[in-house]
């Protein structure tokens, strides 16, 4: 079994080391794991946010978790059913695309399951990403800009729950061309 290595680098921010086995004996500067939340830069009081959370909204099932060790940024998933009309659709595709979250869909996949995971991420422009030395803007000092924020764990939910509006109203709503008169 092998565990994920961390170190603070310089400027005292996290910089992924290697993964590494269960008997390393761990330096001054390094943890396993995630970045401990009270050591993030450039993020206003994270709390005790955690890095996971799986739950249900209209009976469509929805996770938030961080993708990348070395981001630590929060990714939006929805898992969607074989009778879903997105089932099946890339994310690059007009009916997916059209769905409004923040960032817009950049994942869709299927799941080990047979079922179809579409989602989104919080590591765009516009998002302070908590295990970058860099902005993905291109400045290291996010106080200069007022419009870049961490999207947290409840920021992602709400849009989770949004996009599941969509996705629900959309799967409710009947096909426009379809002729209830042959009845």
């Amino acid at each position: 079994m092998s565990k994920a290595l961390w170190k603070i680098n310089e400027v005292g921010r996290p910089s992924f080391v290697n993964y590494v086995s269960d008997d390393y004996q761990l330096q001054e500067n390094e943890f396993y794991g995630t970045f401990p939340k009270d050591k993030w830069k450039n993020v206003n009081n994270p709390g005790d946010e955690p890095d996971y959370l799986k739950f249900k909204y209209k009976n469509y099932l929805c996770e938030i978790k961080r993708p990348s060790l070395s981001l630590l940024h929060l990714c939006g998933y929805i898992t969607l059913e074989r009778d879903n009309k997105l089932y099946g659709k890339e994310w690059f595709e007009k009916e997916i695309q059209n769905l409004e979250v923040h960032g817009g869909i950049t994942f869709a996949e299927p799941t080990k399951e047979g079922k179809w995971q579409i989602g989104f991420d919080c590591a765009h422009y516009d998002d302070v990403v908590p295990g970058s030395d860099v902005a993905l803007f291109g400045s290291s000092d996010y106080s200069t800009c007022k419009d870049i924020t961490y999207k947290d764990m409840w920021f992602v939910k709400s849009e989770l729950m949004q996009l599941v509006d969509q996705i629900d109203c959309l799967n409710t709503k009947k096909d426009r061309y379809s002729n209830d008169s042959n009845n």
